[in-house]
């Protein structure tokens, strides 16, 4: 199919397959995991609480999308004899999000962003204790080819017109 140009000339159109991302499905995932660890030592008071995910990974099921991993918290605390110390801990935990046009066996790109992780941990007679609220967006697309046009340079059919830059 020939375009046609300002000059009045036309262009050669030909086609070239690509390969493209089509999204399925994106979705907000909440998750809440209840935490329940005994720190070591004496701890007296809690001093910070750092919370990150680590050993993601993802599963597919028909119209469903199966998230696991791990909640790393890194506590300080001090002690009841005037020390500070840090205790690292991992908590396993899992989401499910229905995202229809999902299957098993789909080549597919999954990408995945932390919102927001907020807890309501408290260290009592050495246990810290409570939960973790984590929302995550997750984004499904699939792998697909389209032939779309591409043209020839416009500086190959007219060399007066010049590209800058």
């Amino acid at each position: 199919m020939p375009l046609t140009s300002g000059l009045n000339k036309t262009l050669p159109l030909k086609f070239e397959l690509f390969k493209l991302l089509r999204v399925i499905g994106e979705r907000t995932v909440q998750t809440i995991v209840p935490v329940e660890v005994t720190v070591p030592g004496s701890p007296a008071n809690l001093v910070n609480l750092r919370i990150t995910t680590a050993d993601e990974s993802f599963h597919l099921f028909t119209d469903k999308v199966v998230k696991q991993g791990v909640l790393v918290i890194e506590a300080v605390f001090c002690t009841t004899d005037g020390n500070c110390n840090v205790f690292t801990t991992t908590v396993p935990f899992s989401a499910t999000v229905d995202i229809p046009g999902v299957s098993p066996n789909q080549e597919v790109d999954i990408q995945f962003r932390n919102v927001l992780i907020e807890n309501d941990l408290q260290l009592v007679n050495g246990v810290l204790t409570g939960k973790v609220h984590l929302i995550e967006i997750i984004k499904i697309s699939e792998f697909v080819q389209r032939f779309l046009p591409a043209t020839q340079s416009p500086t190959a059919v007219h060399p007066r017109i010049t590209t800058c830059g």
